[in-house]
């Protein structure tokens, strides 16, 4: 039932109950009864407890019947004298669980809790279910990142490779492109290298090509240009000739354009006077509009104008009104100031008064501000009293802290103290094996000893007999007592060293206990914590002192504040009367000038509304006046320009201004006629002076399209051959540039190739695969190093058990219908020499080789930096098939574990194991299925 709840504890489940946990309630529990496991253990230099509660029907706690009880797991961690929570759920529970233990359920079965029935398990499991095991307690899961790693570089590289392979399978293609033409699978640099010469050859002979082509259009081209010149002089002349005969007939036309321009000639001083003339009827007509608008001009008021005189006298008339109202205008103006300045008057009574109502208000508050100040003053001088205990505190806090970090590195050597026992205790192991081996291999060789002594008739101290034929000889095997008294010697010099091991650590932890004390039971991290606690009431203590005399100041400023502000509402009071006073004075003057400008206004509603009034009227006979003058002056103006347009009409020859403009051309059109004269004079002189020039002219025609069949030709040939060294240039170019690519290519690609097969071949020897003939992956070959390990130490113990017979063999050959191995186990009977399976022993045998593999995976495991460390071993049951000499052997072995600090429990019905076990805990079973534990 312990070994039971341990398992529960942990895993949440036993071997027993494997299906379901329902059975760990006690049948004889009622529905209020609680089923719970507590444990607590220690990993290292921490201790733990876990509880655990499981799934169960219990009473409801409302409404009555029964309900189900949900499973709980929590775990906490010690942490001076109290346990604090680490986890609180389930999940979170036994994931911390399986970090901490570094093993499942199955694993702790195999090499920690040997369960009735289990205990075998481990010798009789095959490779691959001893792979885990030992890939948990070695922690070697880093050789299967390695191998995935590999894989992945494989991968990695594989891809590569396919891709470098791609881009030697298009260089191949582009260079058939460019070559038209085919070529091998996989063309070589020297392949590139031929096709580039050739192509070359090939450039150099369409190069030559090209410039002869380009010669011979040159050529082509000359002549034809020759041919088309003689044709175009022919073609000028012939052109000339036909241009002379039309402008003969164009001789009628020009005589009438030239007497056109001699008529516009006569007409040019008549056009300006007659526009004139028509100017100045223009004038009167508006003059007479505008008199007309300036005469209906509502402004004019009453009495209206007649005539220019009229208007000016009745100007006179207005000025002299305007001039009398000018003093009535700065009344107004006056008037308005005066508002204005009421106003003022009127806001400053109002401000006045609102800051004096302020002062009042702020003086009523300086009796209650004065009286919070004071309280103030109270509390900082209660808190600034506080600062010798405060700084006390910080000083008692800053030492426990400093005892906390120095039992940090004290719980770091106590490790250390605790490793060299465990060193210790091998040794000690290791020369009392050493030691029980010699006593049984001297006992083995006593007959050699007793030999020596043995004389020829002289009786044997064994059988008596006086004759001697065959005496036993002593040989390298046979032990001596030298040496077993060295090994003893060693063996107790290795037990002072364990017991000197324990004294040092015994000290270390005397040490931490003291400077425990002197930390007061306290982390570092809540020391810090609480530190900072007792600085922050410090810093507040000195920040109250340094503001108790801002506040005496604030006080201070209050009474002065209290003595000003009685002194500002008599001053305010003395601006509020002068305001009321100018204000009244204001009002007086206000009423005295309103009333001469209601005098001033008449029956306008302003005095300015009167003057513009009388302005708009001047304005208005001011336009009267200049409109009438204007018209007269129009009149004359007209009968002057008639006059002289009748003279010039005389004068030119035209009888009326009608014909003179009749006679007027434009400046566009007597230049478009002027133009028309010259051009054709011009036409005339160059069709002459183009005859003239080609007069040598030969008078045969010439054959342009021969000449131009030939240019064509050379053309075409010279573009073919262009386009020749054209393209035989770009493909050089391009095949040049691929040679370098391929070639790089290619280079890639092999070195790609090489790293490829290297790391596949490594990732697969890693894998256990192909070129790997013992089918084992890296990490089980490592672990098959540590399983020799663990063999070699079982077999210190096992041999001394079975009295040499038996000796545990690691093999790696692969197993069952070539399944991967490298972590069997065989027996060896030293009795037949033969080897056989571990099955094959017998219950007793299985009991002893199954001890002695779980202590050697304990020691050797334990002694591996970084794995899990095995400071304790449950075995269930299985000491009944053993006789009583090997007990006695597997007992002695037990009990120097025991002594080498690690700890044994045994579950046994053996009644004479109850003499060689002095702790111990008895399970009594009482009615009812009630039970007790005596210890």
């Amino acid at each position: 039932s312990i070994l039971d709840a341990i398992c529960f504890a942990f895993f949440g489940d036993i071997p027993r109950y494997e299906q379901s946990v329902s059975g760990l309630r006690s049948d004889y529990c009622g529905p209020d009864d609680p089923t719970e496991v507590i444990l607590e253990f220690s990993l290292g230099a921490e201790r733990y407890r876990i509880k655990r509660v499981p799934e169960y029907e219990r009473t409801s706690r409302r409404g009555g019947g029964t309900t189900k009880q949900t499973h709980q797991a929590t775990l906490e961690r010690l942490d001076g004298d109290n346990y604090v929570a680490v986890t609180a759920k389930v999940t979170e529970t036994e994931a911390e669980i399986r970090r901490l233990l570094r093993l499942n359920k199955e694993q702790f079965l195999q090499v920690i809790l040997l369960a009735q029935g289990r205990f075998q398990d481990f010798l009789k499991s095959s490779s691959e279910e001893r792979l885990p095991v030992l890939r948990s307690l070695f922690g070697t899961v880093r050789f299967e990142r390695l191998e995935k790693k590999l894989d992945d570089e494989r991968k990695v590289l594989e891809a590569s490779m396919n891709a470098a392979r791609e881009a030697v399978a298009r260089n191949r293609a582009q260079a058939l492109t460019i070559l038209e033409a085919d070529g091998p699978e996989l063309p070589d640099d020297g392949w590139y290298e031929n096709r580039l010469a050739e192509l070359k050859s090939r450039l150099k002979e369409a190069k030559t090509a090209a410039a002869n082509a380009e010669t011979a259009r040159t050529t082509a081209s000359t002549d034809a240009d020759r041919q088309r010149e003689i044709a175009s002089r022919q073609r000028q002349r012939a052109e000339a000739e036909a241009a002379l005969e039309l402008l003969a007939s164009e001789e009628e036309s020009i005589a009438a354009d030239r007497s056109a321009i001699t008529a516009d000639d006569r007409s040019a001083p008549v056009i300006p006077q007659a526009g004139q003339d028509r100017e100045a009827t223009e004038t009167v007509k508006t003059a007479e509009a505008k008199l007309a608008a300036a005469t209906s001009d509502p402004r004019l008021g009453s009495p209206a104008p007649t005539s220019a005189n009229d208007a000016k006298i009745f100007e006179a008339e207005t000025d002299r009104s305007l001039g009398a109202l000018e003093s009535a205008v700065e009344d107004e103006k006056e008037a308005e100031t005066l508002a204005e300045g009421f106003r003022v008057a009127e806001s400053a009574v109002a401000s006045a008064n609102s800051a004096l109502e302020q002062v009042r208000e702020r003086a009523a508050r300086l009796p209650e501000l004065t009286a919070q100040t004071n309280s103030n003053i109270a509390a900082l001088t209660a808190t600034a009293a506080l600062k010798p205990a405060a700084a006390a505190s910080v000083e008692r806090v800053d030492a426990a802290l400093a005892n906390a970090k120095k039992l940090e590195k004290l719980k770091a050597d106590l490790q250390d103290r605790d490793n060299a026992i465990l060193l210790a205790s091998r040794h000690d192991i290791e020369a009392s094996v050493s030691h029980s081996e010699l006593l049984h291999r001297q006992l083995a060789g006593y007959a050699g000893v007793i030999a020596t002594s043995l004389a020829d008739g002289e009786p044997c101290p064994v059988c008596g007999s006086t004759a001697h034929p065959h005496l036993a000889e002593i040989d390298e095997s046979t032990v001596t007592q030298d040496k077993v008294d060295e090994a003893k010697s060693l063996a107790d010099r290795r037990r002072q060293e364990l017991t000197e091991a324990t004294a040092r650590k015994a000290k270390v932890e005397s040490e931490l206990a003291a400077i425990s004390a002197a930390a007061g039971g306290r982390t570092a991290d809540e020391l810090t914590v609480e530190l900072a606690i007792v600085q922050v009431e410090l810093d507040a203590a000195i920040a109250a002192e340094s503001a108790l005399e801002s506040a005496r100041t604030t006080l201070t400023a209050l009474g002065t504040e209290s003595t000003e502000a009685t002194a500002e509402v008599m001053r305010l009071s003395a601006v509020l009367e002068r305001a009321r006073s100018k204000q009244i004075a204001l009002a007086s003057k206000m009423k005295d000038l309103d009333k001469r400008l209601v005098e001033a206004r008449a029956e306008y509603s302003s005095v300015d509304e009167r003057v513009s009034s009388l302005e708009a009227r001047r304005a208005a006979l001011a336009e009267f006046r200049v409109q009438s003058e204007a018209l007269a002056q129009a009149k004359a103006s007209k009968l002057k320009t008639g006059k002289l347009v009748a003279e010039l009409l005389a004068e030119h020859g035209f009888a009326s201004v009608t014909e003179a403009e009749s006679a007027h051309l434009s400046p566009t059109g007597r230049a478009s006629v002027q133009e028309r004269v010259h051009k054709h004079q011009a036409d005339i002189d160059g069709a002459k002076g183009i005859l003239a020039t080609l007069a040598e002219t030969p008078a045969e025609s010439v054959d342009l399209a021969d000449a131009a069949a030939k240019v064509l030709a050379a053309n075409t040939y010279r573009d073919e051959t262009r386009d020749l060294h054209f393209r035989l240039t770009e493909a050089h170019l391009k095949f040049s540039d691929l040679t370098v690519v391929a070639s790089k290519d290619s280079s890639k690609s092999a070195a790609i190739a090489e790293a490829y097969d290297l790391v596949r071949q490594l990732a697969s020897a890693v894998a256990g695969k192909t070129p790997n003939t013992k089918l084992m992956k890296l990490e089980t070959f490592v672990l098959a190093a540590e399983l020799e390990d663990i063999v070699t130490a079982a077999n210190q113990r096992l041999s001394v058990m079975t009295s040499g017979r038996y000796v545990l063999r690691h093999v790696d050959h692969a197993e069952y219908r070539n399944t991967r191995g490298g972590l069997g186990l065989e027996v060896l009977d030293q009795y037949s020499g033969r080897a056989r399976a571990t099955h094959s022993l017998s219950g007793g045998e299985t009991f002893l080789a199954s001890l002695a593999l779980a202590l050697g995976l304990a020691e050797v495991v334990s002694s591996r930096s970084g794995a899990v460390k095995l400071d304790t071993l449950f075995i269930d049951e299985g000491f009944g098939s053993l006789d009583s000499d090997t007990l006695e052997l597997a007992m002695a072995t037990l009990d120097s574990l025991r002594v080498g600090g690690r700890t044994i429990g045994i579950i046994s019905h053996v009644e004479s194991m109850k003499e060689q076990v002095h702790a111990q805990l008895h399970v009594k079973v009482g009615e009812g299925g009630s039970s007790s534990v005596a210890f």
